[in-house]
């Protein structure tokens, strides 16, 4: 009785997030629209040059994979990463995240958001899913099947929304590695 209860909800929630259901709020989104993190420290630019590349290789899995440029005297790693979107229309969205280091500061940006559909196969065959592209744009025009007009697609907010999120989130660790010293 407890693993079809187990059964029971996992399901549920799977489904409740997958579903387009709920209000999807537009929120004051930031213009243009990126994210930024800058900090003071009592660290040298060295030091938090090793931490900010350390936290990239350990929170992407391989700095390799991520980052495009990285310079130690310049103190600057830029990368590009992208995050899996959960709920329809899935898909990723891709981002640029910028790292700068000063002594005594550090800053990161994450900008230039893209959301690219993903190819979805069902009993019909496959279809694409939606493709928003630049997030950067204020709002979505779209045609809907049987709309002889455009309208303006709300679940581009979710996608909106839900890369504010995560953009949040990943600063937060970001800052989180910096102030934490290495006590080796």
């Amino acid at each position: 009785m407890k693993y079809i209860r187990l059964t029971v909800y996992l399901f549920l929630t799977i489904i409740s997030g997958c579903a387009p259901g709920g209000k999807i709020v537009k929120q004051n989104y930031p213009t243009p629209f990126e994210f930024t993190l800058t900090e003071t420290s009592a660290d040298k630019k060295d030091e938090l040059f090793v931490r900010a590349f350390e936290w990239v290789s350990k929170s992407y899995g391989s700095a390799k994979a991520v980052v495009d440029m990285h310079d130690k005297e310049a103190g600057k790693i830029i990368g590009k990463a992208m995050m899996s979107f959960p709920k329809s229309p899935f898909g990723t969205i891709a981002y640029v995240m910028s790292i700068d280091v000063r002594d005594g500061k550090y800053r990161m940006v994450i900008s230039d958001f893209r959301h690219s559909g993903r190819e979805l196969t069902s009993a019909y065959g496959p279809s694409v899913g939606t493709e928003y592209g630049d997030l950067n744009q204020p709002i979505y025009m779209r045609r809907f099947p049987g709309d002889a007009k455009k309208t303006e697609d709300k679940v581009f907010y979710s996608v909106k929304n839900y890369a504010m999120s995560e953009a949040q989130l990943i600063l937060a660790a970001f800052n989180e590695k910096m102030k934490t010293k290495d006590s080796f």
